[in-house]
């Protein structure tokens, strides 16, 4: 499995860890076919002392991935417990292992060693890794289903490991209406061929569109939905059907999308595999489609690495003023894409800017940014525990990120502030401005989702009492909420805050008292499960694990 691996690709993931975290060192295993993990890539080795080619069962890397089950670093060999003989042996410093899971089953483990300028690991390389492991979840995703055996129950393993799951059925809440768009006219069959020349898209991410399936099926000459990812490797099809489809109908289907694919990319090669995912979000009917009337085929984007294609199929060819509609179905489909695109861009683009507003600069603030990135950190995996929507995630997450940016822009010294001697009158008086600074700073910005609220409401209280506005129950924001909950734990309990760090399980028992009055007491109540369930007071970040 790990030999078939692109190089290529691989070589990009891990040359953007060390663009992104620093990482002088870092080794992928993956799982082969015979139970061990054989090595699918590394950067930074000298040949002569490369790393080990095979990870036996027992192997320390191997059960400290497994033990934590999740992210992990540790900063010395004495935080590392089973990986602590392999560090001091192979003598570095510093390590950050993922695990990568497929369901229940551990199918790849990635280590990082040391930094450049000996830099420590934090939480914010946690959050910088998000965007390559997703990337290398994707690519180890497309071979684990020739090589690793299905597991035969799933389990829910640490909320920090990286999952690859089949995609749930679209919640019906969360399909979109279908499009009520009349105005175009359709030449033929064939919509016209606007391409965007490039976007990436996994296929994990390319699910996401299902939802497309349920409405669209319901109009009576659909037969079938798809949408195709295609790259030199793999082809993989993603098909919404009234009824399974039969060899015939298959086999034109392909015919079709080559063709498409022929004309609008002729220097992306041929497919090596095809892989079909058959679904019926409408319930199985009875029969097989042995033949369609009609098919429309939309090319989304082409490029020499891969395109994408979104498809209807008809059982009977569809009236004029369908056409009409379901031309503004693939104009609709296409901006979705494109949409989704951007959003991923300005992801990406944001999460620096909210790096540089954290930047240290000058030593005082070095605090400031690790209580900021452990809050921001926290409020993620809050957001998950709820399910809130993506775009909801992400506000709290950048929200929880810059929610103390503006104690920078204070009279009163950041040093003053972050020590341990009480605040006087004057000086908390001062330091209750910098909600309001922070949203001064952040309106100059124009982010993708509203943060500025969430910060600014960020120390109301519960019970009304609270600043800058006194706002009461629901009349903060929700993302308020959350972010007050987070940066008090992690006030209470973090070496890097301006207090005594206090014990874990004490600070969730003052969390709970103030629950009603400072908190909200049904977010309290959750948000005491999730530390408790995680069993680490910080999420991912293990300042000092347990020893294995």
């Amino acid at each position: 499995m790990s030999q078939t691996i692109r190089d290529t690709d691989l070589e990009t993931i891990l040359a953007s860890l060390r663009d992104r975290l620093g990482v002088l060192r870092a080794r992928l295993y993956v799982l082969d076919a015979d139970g061990s993990y054989r090595l699918a890539g590394s950067l930074g080795f000298v040949p002569r002392f490369g790393p080990e080619e095979v990870l036996a069962p027992g192997d320390p890397l191997l059960e400290w991935d497994q033990y934590h089950r999740r992210a992990v670093y540790a900063n010395s060999p004495r935080e590392a417990g089973r990986l602590a003989n392999v560090m001091e042996r192979e003598h570095y410093a510093r390590a950050l292992g993922v695990p990568i899971y497929i369901g229940s089953r551990l199918v790849a483990v990635l280590e990082l060693q040391d930094k450049s300028r000996g830099a420590l690991y934090g939480d914010e390389d946690l959050l910088e890794l998000e965007i390559p492991i997703s990337r290398l979840t994707s690519l180890v995703a497309e071979l684990g289903g020739a090589v690793i055996p299905p597991a035969e129950t799933p389990d829910r393993t640490g909320p920090g490991a990286h999952f690859l799951e089949p995609p749930a059925r679209p919640d019906p809440d969360s399909i979109p209406p279908p499009p009520q768009l009349f105005s175009a006219e359709m030449a033929g069959d064939t919509p016209p061929p606007e391409v965007v020349t490039h976007i990436e898209i996994t296929p994990r991410e390319l699910s996401v569109f299902r939802g497309f399936f349920h409405f669209l099926l319901m109009a009576g000459d659909v037969e079938a939905v798809v949408f195709s990812l295609w790259t030199p490797r793999k082809a993989d099809l993603y098909v919404g059907a009234r009824r399974p489809l039969a060899e015939s109908a298959r086999q034109g289907l392909m015919r079709d999308l080559e063709a498409a694919l022929l004309s609008a990319a002729p220097q992306l090669p041929r497919a090596r595999e095809k892989v079909l995912q058959v679904e019926h979000p409408l319930g199985q009917s009875p029969g097989e489609l042995a033949d369609f009337a009609g098919i429309q085929t939309s090319v989304l984007t082409a490029s020499p690495d891969s395109a994408l294609l979104f498809t209807l199929l008809f059982s009977r060819q569809p009236a004029p003023e369908k056409r009409k509609a379901l031309k503004e179905t693939h104009r609709l489909v296409r901006s979705a894409v494109t949409d989704a695109a951007a959003a991923s861009r300005y992801q990406a683009a944001y999460r620096s800017l909210v790096n540089a507003f954290l930047e240290p600069g000058v030593k005082p603030y070095r605090q400031l940014r690790a209580h900021s990135m452990a809050v921001g950190l926290m409020c993620r995996r809050f957001a998950a525990a709820l399910r809130l929507a993506p775009d909801t995630s992400e506000q709290i997450t950048v929200a929880g990120l810059l929610h103390d940016v503006g104690l920078r822009e204070l009279e009163l010294p950041y040093e003053k502030i972050a020590g341990r001697r009480p605040l006087d009158l004057q000086e908390l008086a001062i330091v209750r401005q910098h909600p309001l600074a922070g949203e001064a700073v952040l309106k100059r910005i124009e982010f993708p989702y509203p943060v500025t609220d969430l910060v600014r409401h960020h120390h109301e209280r519960f019970d009304g009492t609270g600043y800058p506005d006194r706002l009461a129950g629901d009349k903060i924001p929700l993302g308020s909420r959350i972010i007050a909950l987070a940066e008090a734990f992690d006030a209470m309990t973090a070496a890097h805050s301006y207090r005594a760090p206090i014990p874990r399980e004490d600070a969730l028992a003052i969390i709970r008292e103030k629950a009603g009055t400072q908190f909200d007491p049904e977010l309290a109540s959750r948000f005491i499960d999730l530390v408790r369930a995680d069993g680490d007071a910080h999420g991912h970040r293990l300042t000092t694990p347990p020893r294995a």
